[in-house]
């Protein structure tokens, strides 16, 4: 059985999965808030502070993109994988 962790927007951001892994070990994925991009294609502090890999070390996390534009969703996918 796979145990993956769904999003709570504003309770689950990486703060919340470090203490989830800390004391609940064992889940296979963590779902993270969507992301949305503004009208500049940035991502806002809050969202960058939560996709910094050093804030989520040793635990498997799969980001979301919102958005309304096929473009700026291949530049958000383009962006996560830098």
């Amino acid at each position: 059985m796979k145990y993956y962790i769904a999003p709570l927007e504003g309770i689950t951001n990486y703060l919340y999965r470090n203490a989830h892994q800390q004391y609940f070990p064992g889940a296979d994925k963590y779902f993270m808030p969507f992301l949305a991009i503004n009208q500049n294609r940035k991502f806002g502090s809050r969202d960058m502070a939560d996709i910094d890999l050093d804030n989520n070390k040793g635990i498997n996390t799969i980001p979301q993109i919102m958005t309304k534009s096929a473009k700026d969703f291949i530049w958000g996918g383009n962006k996560l994988g830098e």
